[in-house]
């Protein structure tokens, strides 16, 4: 999902609950790719979630 988002080079990304029904053990990857794109890419990230479970996003 988040290879084929890069693909256009978007300057900002918003992501409503991108963990939402995903298991847990597979959730802080999802935050680590998510960093990835903000500090490695420069793209800005707007991250809705309302369990925030994911640490130094």
């Amino acid at each position: 999902m988040f290879l084929c988002i890069t693909l256009f080079d978007p300057k900002m990304l918003i992501l409503d609950e991108p963990t939402e029904g995903i298991q847990p053990n597979i959730v802080q990857q999802i935050g680590d790719i998510i960093i990835k794109l903000g500090t490695e890419m420069g793209i800005t990230v707007l991250l809705v979630e309302q369990k925030l479970p994911l640490r130094g996003v």
